[in-house]
């Protein structure tokens, strides 16, 4: 994310004639994943540098979120299966019968 920034800022150079901050944070926001995007325009942000600030800060979050995430690895279906076993459902009210 860090690199988008930079690439960003440098080919913002080429374009001096948008001088406003809205389109330069639209065209920010276009680069980024939608994860962000939306999170960032809720927010709101009234400067570009808020804008990749925010970008920074939910990129670190998510980073570590997935970090955590624990692995399917250990699950076992035959679990699954003895816990439904002998469950029936009625297919009008879905209660047992």
């Amino acid at each position: 994310m860090k690199e988008l920034c930079t690439k960003f800022l440098s080919f913002l150079h080429y374009v001096p004639y948008i001088v406003d901050e809205k389109p330069k944070i639209h065209y920010f926001l276009s680069c980024l994943p939608h994860i962000y995007k939306e999170r960032i325009e809720y927010d709101n942000p009234k400067t570009l540098e808020e804008t990749m600030r925010n970008e920074k800060l939910y990129y670190d979050q998510n980073k570590k979120r997935k970090d955590n995430v624990p692995s399917w690895d250990g699950k076992r279906p035959e679990n699954f299966e003895q816990r439904n076993k002998g469950t029936k459902f009625h297919k009008n009210y879905g209660t047992n019968y």
